[in-house]
């Protein structure tokens, strides 16, 4: 990695249990992460960018188990729903398995021409795989409410949120379905090999190949 990648290195992607502005096109500028693409598709941006072999992985605590996340090669796909208002992030493994999905607890969306920007609020929502979830950042969170960090307002936006979405995942009605059945075009290609190309979301299929596998 070069010295100004280097110099760069502080920055995170992303920050659970904190309060932090989320901004797309961050990606791009992240010391860690390269092969940066976005694509619109209808209301949504996608995101997705693929981490250096060099990378220092994050370990997540969830109710599943403690998992490694951003480790080298690893790739991350990052949907902004305009529409909902809300960001989902699809992690993937090295090898382009999905190792889950996060969900942050964001404020009102600002979005100027085709940039988008939020703040976090503390708390998000893991689903893994298996469809167990976790809620994330609470400690982070309840110190924030009791200090005064946070104002009323946004203290029950964000409690509502967390309601929402863990009621929408246990009705399957989130992540929606272009971001549920998101693969890496290289997992795209195996899965038609292997069960017809029928069964996979027409929408899905070419934004995974717009969005290209990792090279």
């Amino acid at each position: 990695m070069d010295s100004e990648r280097m110099a760069q290195a502080s920055e995170i992607p992303l920050r659970i249990g904190a309060r932090t502005t989320m901004r797309s096109g961050a990606w791009s500028n992240c010391a860690w992460m390269t092969d940066y693409r976005a694509e619109w598709l209808g209301e949504t941006l996608v995101e997705r960018a693929a981490w250096f072999d060099q990378a220092p992985g994050q370990i997540w605590t969830t109710a599943g188990s403690d998992i490694l996340t951003a480790q080298p090669c690893d790739t991350w796909v990052r949907f902004w729903l305009t529409a909902e208002g809300q960001v989902v992030d699809k992690l993937f493994d090295a090898k382009g398995a999905a190792l889950g999905w996060y969900a942050p607890v964001t404020g009102a969306f600002v979005r100027t021409g085709n940039e988008i920007v939020t703040e976090t609020l503390f708390l998000g929502l893991w689903i893994d795989v298996d469809n167990r979830i976790t809620v994330m950042g609470e400690e982070e969170f309840d110190a924030a409410e009791a200090a005064g960090e946070l104002t009323p307002i946004e203290i029950e936006q964000a409690e509502f949120s967390i309601r929402r979405l863990t009621t929408a995942v246990a009705a399957s009605q989130f992540p929606p379905a272009l971001v549920r059945n998101f693969l890496l075009a290289s997992s795209v290609s195996a899965m038609s090999d292997v069960s017809g190309q029928d069964k996979i979301d027409t929408d899905v299929t070419r934004l995974a190949n717009m969005m290209g596998a990792e090279s």
